[in-house]
């Protein structure tokens, strides 16, 4: 049988588990919020192509009204999943830094280990108050209220 505290992980495998987890995260988030755009931009222009168009049919309006309803339904929801996944990545950073720091890595500014250059170029670059996190849960709401116009001019 197995001894148990063989397989208790040292401090080095929970650190590159922590590098693991926050590439997977930033590209998890990054994936859907792609997919989040390509299917709310295909369902506007639909919206504003029915729209748009000259043809009458007896159920152009529903047809309408139900795509703008879709898109009020569908994009709070992603807002959440972006934020979410910022703060699954925040916390992946910040414990991924609490190794680094026990392992006695010197502080310099900027920082030379990954997650703390990665947490300092976050806070201190310019155009940090436009982060991932404002685009991510922003964008999806913004498209909430394109959706909530598209409804009412329907």
């Amino acid at each position: 049988m197995t001894d148990p505290a063989a397989l208790t992980p040292t401090k080095a495998e929970h650190y590159a588990a922590f590098i693991q987890l926050t590439i997977h995260a930033e590209s998890i988030t990054w994936a859907r919020f792609y997919n989040y755009l390509m299917g709310s931009s295909i369902l506007a222009l639909a919206w504003t192509t029915l729209f748009a168009s000259t043809a009458t049919h007896p159920h152009r309006q529903l047809v309408l009204r139900l795509m703008a309803g879709l898109g009020i339904v569908l994009s709070p929801p992603w807002a959440a999943l972006g934020y979410r996944g910022r703060e699954f990545l925040k916390k992946y950073i910040s414990t991924g830094q609490t190794l680094e720091t026990q392992a006695g890595t010197p502080s310099t500014e900027p920082p030379t280990t990954p997650l703390a250059l990665s947490a300092y170029l976050r806070d201190k670059l310019l155009f940090g108050w436009l982060a991932s996190r404002t685009i991510l849960v922003g964008l999806p709401l913004l498209f909430t209220a394109l959706y909530a116009v598209f409804l009412a001019v329907s």
